[in-house]
């Protein structure tokens, strides 16, 4: 995360012009002497703040600066970049608020007087774009993109909301596809530092259509499609994702994946976290074709009709240190429901329920994984608690088989589990490996709890073909946060099995509300954020609270808080609570 501002060196400044003048004798200096320097705006650089009240727009100086950015994103050329002071910008009806330029690179996060990039803070300057151009809500008349992408340009530093575009309306099928960001056939875009929170549309919020786009230390949260994704589409793409939180989005109608959908793309994804998404399939992410490779991320709580974290149509799927907890289908397939080849490695399956609703023959099948088709392949993992909760199929809520196969080919080895799986080094558990001491709800294993039998049940061979040689051995599996070096010595390491976790990676400790105020404890966050379920109201966390504080929240009872933190290792950390 680099866009922290330098802490206080302006100030000691001025108190160390304070103390010489006493020293000397004479009155300390009563205006700080750096203030009163202007400083000199590098060459390529426009301005925007819409504060300036002077008459004169040029964006040269921040005295003479524009006060739209699409006026400085006009006046700019390929090179340039487009500096925003903080405040709310506001579309004016379906017009896109800000359509980018090619090489035009746009970074929000300034107070006004800065003369380097890397003075901006975008938590303590928070700068938004808004096209919820009456302040009523999402309605016809706001606008179909708050921004456009471009070919070679970076967007950074921002708070994208208000974008609405539903069928029917003026533009279709443009008006349809990105009410957030709208990015077709660009290339090298670069977005990062932005939350992209309260967005409507008949498609997806934020919509890559035959691009490259690379998104990093970004959150979505309450976006809604009322036809298809919540969050993210991605089509006919190549995109990556890096440090990312899908929260509390949701798809409507027959959607599929309610965090994000994939179409014949090649996506990467690495520390991303998916809580309390919903779609009809694919309660976070649905595939449907091309490769989709995760890394290190957590999917939990998110609900659908089949695939209650994830469903695969076709494509090709590679999940390495994955949790999947709390996901629920209603009919098939708890955390994953397959169609096509995939390999799970070094991941945990927990509590996971498939219904199975309308399928009483399928009952205690699938809780977990659901497969149809295609080859799959487990290493490596943990599989505990997955269960059926239909009351009224055969037998009621009990321990369900964690999978189901129908015409595909499944494979597990060095895999702890319930179930009795059959394979190479599986090892059947009697009672729970787990323990989750944090409210973000990583799952360790727990080496005093009731059955260790996933400790140093992996196979190192494939902890180094899918971590990698000298990474997983660095890593943990534990609360303690001791490495698997640290517990079997250097250079006699053996892999646990199940899901691991850096050891400096961001948590939050504790999180609970009452009816006036959040309280939270935690470690390693970068920044922290409030949310709620009620209206679009964020908070950013002091940095001098990141570890532990108290915040107002200004919520009626029964609000649900969704408390956000992001650090520079492991995926972001979630905990709700309910004001009571």
């Amino acid at each position: 995360m680099d866009m922290k501002k330098p802490g206080n060196a302006k100030w000691s400044l001025s108190t160390l012009a304070l103390l010489i003048g006493v020293l000397l004798g004479g009155c300390p200096l009563t205006e700080d002497p750096i203030a009163q320097t202007p400083c000199e705006i590098p060459e390529g650089v426009l301005l925007v703040d819409q504060a300036n009240d002077s008459g004169d727009e040029d964006g040269r100086s921040w005295e003479s600066a524009f006060t739209t950015v699409q006026a400085a994103v006009d006046a700019a050329t390929t090179g340039e970049e487009v500096w925003v002071a903080a405040g709310t910008y506001k579309s004016g009806g379906n017009e896109t608020l800000v359509l980018m330029a090619d090489g035009v690179s746009v970074l929000g996060g300034f107070a006004g007087g800065e003369c380097s990039a890397a003075e901006r803070d975008w938590i303590v300057n928070p700068t938004t774009l808004d096209g919820d151009s009456t302040g009523d809500g999402p309605t016809s008349d706001d606008a179909w993109h708050v921004v456009e992408g471009a070919s070679g340009a970076r967007f950074s530093g921002f708070q994208v909301t208000g974008g609405y575009g539903d069928f029917p309306c003026g533009d279709v099928p443009s008006c349809v596809f990105g009410s957030a960001m709208y990015n077709i056939d660009v290339s090298n875009l670069s977005v990062d530092h932005v939350i992209f929170h309260g967005n409507a549309g008949f498609f997806a919020p934020v919509s890559n259509v035959r691009s490259s786009v690379s998104f990093a230390d970004t959150i979505y949260f309450g976006n809604t499609g009322t036809k298809e994704t919540g969050g993210l589409l991605i089509g006919d793409s190549e995109v990556a994702l890096n440090n990312i939180a899908f929260v509390s989005n949701h798809g409507g109608g027959a959607s599929e994946g309610g965090a994000l959908t994939e179409t014949n793309s090649t996506v990467m994804v690495t520390n991303a976290s998916a809580v309390r998404n919903n779609a009809h399939e694919g309660g976070a992410i649905w595939q449907n074709g091309g490769s989709v490779t995760i890394v290190g991320a957590t999917f939990r709580e998110n609900s659908a009709y089949r695939g209650g974290a994830l469903q695969q149509d076709i494509g090709s799927l590679w999940l390495t240190n994955t949790s999947f907890e709390g996901n629920m289908a209603a009919v098939v397939g708890g955390a994953l429901h397959l169609w096509a080849d995939a390999t799970i490695t070094s991941s945990t399956f927990a509590y996971n329920e498939a219904d199975f609703v309308e399928h009483e023959g399928y009952d205690f099948e699938g809780a977990a994984i659901f497969t149809t088709d295609g080859e799959i392949t487990i290493t490596n993992s943990a599989l505990y608690g997955n269960l059926d909760h239909n009351d009224e199929g055969v037998g009621g809520p009990a321990p369900a088989d964690t999978f189901a196969v129908k015409g595909s080919a499944i494979t597990t080895s060095y895999t702890c589990n319930e179930t009795g799986l059959s394979g190479t080094g599986n090892v059947t558990l009697a009672g729970l490996p787990f323990e989750q001491p944090n409210a973000s709800g990583e799952l360790f294993l727990d080496p005093a709890g009731a059955d260790t039998g996933c400790i140093d049940a992996g196979d190192n061979d494939a902890a180094d073909a899918a971590i990698g040689e000298g990474l997983w051995e660095a890593q943990t599996t534990r609360a303690d946060g001791m490495s698997e070096a640290d517990v079997d010595g250097m250079g006699t390491e053996q892999a646990d099995a199940g899901r691991h976790y850096d050891p400096f990676a961001v948590r939050i400790d504790s999180f609970s509300a009452d009816g006036a105020n959040a309280t939270w404890t935690g470690a390693y966050a970068d920044n922290c954020f409030l949310f709620n379920d009620a209206n679009k109201t964020i908070i950013a966390v002091p940095e001098m609270d990141l570890y532990g504080g108290t915040l107002a929240h200004a919520q009626a009872g029964g609000t649900e808080l969704f408390f956000i933190c992001m650090g520079s290792a492991g995926e972001p950390a979630v905990a709700t609570a309910i004001n009571p």
